[in-house]
């Protein structure tokens, strides 16, 4: 466009045919300083896998390592245009010299929004992409994954998926490749031997843990990976100077809930004095008698109307699969050396 004293740059417009094609992504003001500071973060374009997509209306968005970002398409009543310098060969066709021009090279009728996903979970997805892992058997139903395989198929950012992998115990095996996610059962199982074993080696589990104390609680001749105990330790604690330590508030609750998802599944439901008992009896001495069905959040459990009480699957934090039936026969392969991947291997062919 050129000024009426002719000292402006002359504007042209390419042909619609051969236009580029732009998207102008709107960013908000924290995302903006982001990847503007002097050591920007790698942004990730993700969307969920077709396995995992559980959340209604879900699509793309933009991950930071710790935040997601939805992406949302908003028309505009303006046309906005994606202009550059070029040089032309003027109008006038004056002996072929070229002049400087500014070229609309794409037009844009819509803008993408960013919004930050503040109520992000990325348990549902961890519960549908992974297999189940019982106390005697682990489902090989799915193709093996490692962990960033699996994280890549969640639209969410590392940081989220990471916080949710940690609260359910999911863990990674090496030999197989493959993750799994723990029945309530086999978060039991495992706990009580690391109980077991740290009674039996004088190790106070409500103290902080020592790297050589963690690998004397964890040995469990092989019945099960003892990635499961780790990850079952990592759930409920925290890290104190280099230490494990045992979150009591944490440990109360997901050893409760799991205690109960086990025992309801196993016996449909259970008398609260029983589930109490056996809840008591997976405590460390310190913690005993504080163990009260109180502390479990209200929607976790119910009151049935012979008294007895049962897991409220939509409201518990353990899986809703069927967790608790295996524990018989699990109590049957204790002291068993058979080790835990010779059953994954076995329960593969028989799928």
């Amino acid at each position: 466009m050129s000024s009426q004293n002719g000292s402006g740059i002359a504007f042209c417009l390419r042909s619609e045919e051969s236009q580029d094609h732009f998207r102008l992504l709107e960013l908000p003001p924290e995302l903006l300083q982001l990847v503007t500071s002097a050591n920007p973060p790698v942004l990730q374009f993700k969307s969920a896998a077709s396995t995992a997509s559980l959340a209604a209306g879900a699509g793309a968005v933009i991950c930071t390592p710790d935040k997601t970002y939805n992406i949302r398409q908003v028309n505009t009543s303006n046309s906005v245009y994606i202009c550059q310098p070029v040089q032309q060969a003027a109008d006038d066709g004056d002996g072929g010299l070229t002049s400087p021009r500014l070229q609309a090279v794409a037009k844009c009728g819509f803008t993408l929004e960013l919004s930050h996903h503040s109520n992000a979970s990325a348990g549902s997805y961890l519960k549908a992409a992974l297999p189940l892992y019982s106390p005697i058997e682990a489902s090989s139903s799915r193709e093996p994954r490692s962990k960033q395989m699996v994280f890549d198929d969640i639209p969410l950012s590392q940081a989220e998926c990471e916080q949710a992998w940690t609260d359910l115990a999911c863990f990674e095996t090496v030999e197989p490749i493959n993750c799994f996610l723990p029945s309530a059962g086999a978060k039991i199982a495992a706990w009580h031997a690391i109980l077991r074993q740290a009674t039996a080696q004088d190790i106070d589990l409500t103290m902080p843990i020592s790297g050589e104390h963690l690998a004397r609680s964890v040995d469990n001749d092989e019945d099960w990976p003892q990635e499961l105990s780790h990850a079952l330790l990592r759930s409920l604690s925290g890290t104190s100077e280099g230490h494990i330590l045992l979150d009591e508030a944490r440990t109360l609750r997901n050893i409760g809930v799991d205690s109960l998802a086990a025992l309801s599944q196993a016996r449909g439901s259970v008398a609260l004095s029983d589930w109490l008992d056996a809840w008591r009896d997976l405590m460390p001495e310190r913690w005993r008698e504080k163990v009260s069905q109180k502390l479990l959040p209200p929607d976790s459990w119910k009151t049935l109307s012979n008294g007895s009480v049962a897991l409220n699957a939509d409201g518990a934090s353990s899986t809703n699969a069927d967790l608790g039936s295996s524990a018989p026969r699990a109590k049957s392969t204790l002291g068993a050396k058979r080790k835990w991947h010779d059953k994954f291997r076995a329960s593969k062919k028989a799928a």
